[in-house]
C-alpha cells in the first residue's frame, strides 16, 4: 500500500548516519567479492515500504535512547568501536525488533540492481511491484489453449 506523501526525505541526516552503520552491521561489504554492504539500500529509500520504513524509525529512536544513555555525545563523534558497542546492546536488548529489521534488509538488499548485478544475476525483478498481469489479460495463455492437448504414458 502507497502512501502519497510519501517520499525519499524521511530521515534526517543524522538518522542516515546512523542507518548506514546498522546496515553495515547487518551486511558488511566484501571487497573479496566485490560486494556492497547493506548501506547501498540508503539509495533506495523510496522503494522501502511504509512497515520497513516504520521499523526503521522505531530501530533508530531505541538507538538515539541508548546514546543518550551512555554518554551525551553525538553519533557522530563516537569511535566505530563504541557505535558496535551500542548497535550491539541495540541487538541484546531487542531481538526480535532486530531480526525483523535484518530480515527486511536482507529481502531489500536481494532486490538491488547493484548487488544483483555483483552476483552475477542476469534479469532483474521489477521492484517493488514485480512482474504483474493485467486482469483479464488471456493472451499469454494463447500457446497453451491453441496447443494440442497430451498426455504423459
Amino acid at each position: 500500500m502507497e502512501d502519497p506523501n510519501f517520499n525519499n526525505n524521511i530521515f534526517f541526516e543524522k538518522e542516515i548516519i546512523v542507518l548506514k552503520f546498522l546496515f553495515n552491521t547487518i551486511i558488511p561489504e566484501s571487497k573479496s567479492v566485490l560486494m556492497p554492504s547493506a548501506a547501498i539500500l540508503i539509495n533506495s529509500i523510496d522503494l522501502f515500504s511504509i512497515e520497513f520504513v516504520n521499523l526503521i524509525r522505531k530501530s533508530l529512536s531505541i538507538i538515539d535512547l541508548i546514546t543518550m544513555n551512555q554518554v551525551e555525545k553525538k553519533w557522530a563523534s563516537f569511535l566505530d568501536s563504541e557505535r558496535t558497542d551500542i548497535i550491539n546492546e541495540f541487538k541484546r536488548k531487542n531481538v526480535r525488533l532486530y531480526n525483523e529489521l535484518s530480515l527486511k534488509a536482507v529481502s531489500h538488499y536481494y532486490c538491488n540492481e547493484v548487488v544483483l548485478k555483483s552476483i552475477g544475476i542476469k534479469s532483474i525483478p521489477l521492484f517493488p511491484e514485480g512482474n504483474s498481469v493485467l486482469e483479464g489479460d488471456l493472451l499469454l495463455l494463447e500457446n497453451v489453449f491453441l496447443r494440442n492437448s497430451f498426455y504423459r504414458v
